[in-house]
């Protein structure tokens, strides 16, 4: 019996014994461990599934069937769904679980809110790290145009693994792209002065709920900051998250005095002979291709005006000089080439920062390459609609829209575009660049550092053949293929996440291949996929879907083949969201 023992205790090391491998059971279901808060209009639940733990957030039974805040749950899930940053809580969908209703999925994550993460007195240098996280998370929601509205200690969690930082509870939230459900919500020591009043809110508001939590991070240490942050004025504020960083982080030099004195001696110099804030009245200069251009100078930068009337071959200079001073050239203003039928070629200085609305509509003749310089930023409502552009070129880094509320038909109804090439440069594109831009783009070609295609970006492309893919692909935006024609999607190995509607109405896609590294997948990502008759899935476990995956495919008698891992045949069967298709293993 003794030696028994010890035996079981030697196995038991290196491996799980064989009376005990029925215990570890893995369901599709989740089972709940316990309702850790109920606040408000919602609940929130730790669950169990696929062997993993996970927070449902619902609505309580008395909220559940009033519209207005399932709406509100959705809204949130649409924030939250299209984030991905290590120190924001991860969301996978949102779907009706059976004793909750509708639950938004996220990861869990195990820890302490910032408030009983304080109360064990955390070393200085412990406190810097939360506060630098706690910044560059801000600094990634505030570029994707949202805004948290009740940053406070309970809303900041500190893993127990690694204390890093989560940013939880998106729910009082809100994005430039949604115009409802924009009542004031705060809790009021956080609120800045905006919120209370019932004002309009930018990511400065979020600034002043920081200052108040760093004051509580640092009760002495970084006084000047927090004052700074907690101004009344909004404009008196740091303008964002990066600035706040710069102004705790940035590392300060001791200057000796002669040094100072040269450096104020240079900067007086620089302030007689320099070109700030310069601005003057419209002008012509005669540029290198001899038409003359109509510009101004303004904040001691070159702006190309409105109503040019140049003709044929056009090259922009990168510097134009006004009363013997030189001027990049920064900004083409709206109309600019707005109707120029003249217009037949032209070459975009490496200086462009903006384009504006209308600046080459309708110019039906310019049908050669336009390349979109590196530093170029932002991208006018309709900069290039009903162009005969035949190839656009991307080599700008990161393209926005000038406008965000107008922020789609760039290059809309283009009739001889046929093809797209991005630079590898690039790391953040702007949505819907492509969208409805031309019944014959064929060919698509993203750089292999991008990570994800956003929301979109080459929906309606009826013509669309071609997709050459990045090999670092993360996520796939929201109705990025919507209603596209190609034919054959294999997608790297590298995507994750598939947002909602992503392939809706791809009518002519009969093959779609996703890796083994997909955990989510969207609401209606699938839907009226007329041709589709192998889906592909090469993940072990089914991936978290959202509601109405394949509404309005034909699926009669299981016409589609999904194919899947052969040990994971059962599990995807067993899936209320995949068992409508007939279900074979990858052989």
């Amino acid at each position: 019996m003794e030696e028994m023992n010890k035996k079981n205790i030697i196995d038991s090391s290196g491996r799980i014994l064989e009376q005990d491998a029925s215990a570890y059971t893995i369901s599709n279901e989740f089972e709940f461990i316990e309702e850790i808060a109920s606040n408000g209009y919602n609940r929130i639940i730790k669950a169990i599934r696929y062997g993993k733990y996970f927070i449902l957030k619902g609505l309580k039974q008395e909220f559940a069937d009033k519209s207005t805040y399932q709406n509100l749950l959705y809204k949130e899930f649409e924030i939250l769904i299209a984030m991905n940053h290590p120190n924001i809580i991860q969301g996978y969908g949102i779907e009706e679980v059976d004793g909750v209703g509708l639950c938004i999925v996220m990861d869990y994550a195990d820890g302490y809110n910032l408030e009983d993460y304080l109360k064990q007195n955390p070393s200085l240098s412990d406190r810097r790290r939360v506060v630098k996280q706690l910044l560059k998370a801000m600094t990634y929601f505030h570029n994707m145009q949202v805004v948290h509205r009740d940053l406070k200690p309970s809303n900041i969690l500190i893993t127990r693994n690694g204390h890093n930082v989560k940013i939880i509870d998106f729910g009082l939230s809100d994005a430039d792209n949604y115009a409802v459900f924009k009542e004031p919500a705060f809790t009021r020591y956080y609120a800045s002065p905006e919120q209370l009043e019932g004002g309009m809110l930018d990511c400065r508001s979020d600034i002043y709920s920081f200052g108040r939590v760093l004051g509580q991070i640092f009760p002495k240490k970084y006084a000047r900051v927090v004052r700074r942050c907690t101004k009344n004025r909004r404009d008196d504020r740091y303008p964002n998250a990066d600035a706040v960083y710069k102004a705790m982080f940035s590392p300060k030099r001791l200057i000796l005095p002669v040094l100072a004195t040269v450096l104020l001696l240079t900067a007086l110099f620089f302030a007689i002979n320099s070109q700030v804030n310069y601005n003057s009245k419209p002008f012509e200069v005669r540029v290198s291709s001899t038409q003359v251009l109509k510009m101004r100078i303004k904040d001691s930068k070159a702006v190309v005006l409105s109503d040019q009337k140049v003709s044929g071959r056009l090259i922009i200079p990168d510097y134009v000089r006004y009363r013997l001073r030189k001027f990049p050239v920064r900004e083409i203003a709206n109309n600019a080439f707005y109707y120029n039928t003249q217009l037949e070629y032209v070459k975009l200085p490496e200086t462009l920062h903006t384009i504006g609305s209308n600046a080459f509509t309708a110019c039906f003749n310019l049908i050669d390459t336009v390349t979109l310089p590196l530093n170029l930023r932002y991208i006018g409502h309709h900069a290039f609609c009903a162009s005969g552009v035949s190839c656009v070129k991307i080599l700008s880094e990161q393209l926005q829209p000038v406008n965000k509320q107008d922020s789609i038909e760039y290059f809309f109804n283009c009739p001889n575009l046929t093809s797209v090439v991005i630079n590898n440069s690039a790391k953040q594109l702007c949505e819907r660049l492509f969208e409805d831009a031309s019944s014959a783009l064929e060919c698509v070609y993203f750089p292999d550092t991008l990570e994800v295609i956003p929301a979109g970006f080459l929906a309606h492309t009826y013509s669309l053949k071609e997709v050459v893919f990045p090999k670092s692909l993360h996520t796939i935006g929201t109705g990025a293929f919507y209603a596209s024609g190609i034919e054959k999607l294999v997608l790297p190995e590298s995507v994750e996440q598939i947002l909602g509607y992503a392939f809706r109405f791809a009518y002519n896609c009969n093959y779609l291949e996703i890796g083994s590294r997909v955990k989510m997948i969207g609401e209606s990502a699938f839907a009226n996929m007329d041709k589709l008759d192998t889906l592909v899935i090469r993940a072990t476990t089914p991936p978290l879907t959202g509601v109405n995956l394949t509404e309005g495919t034909n699926t009669a008698a299981k016409r589609v083949i999904l194919l899947v891992p052969a040990q994971s045949v059962e599990l995807y069967r067993k899936d209320s969201n995949f068992s409508q298709f007939n279900i074979q293993p990858i052989l």
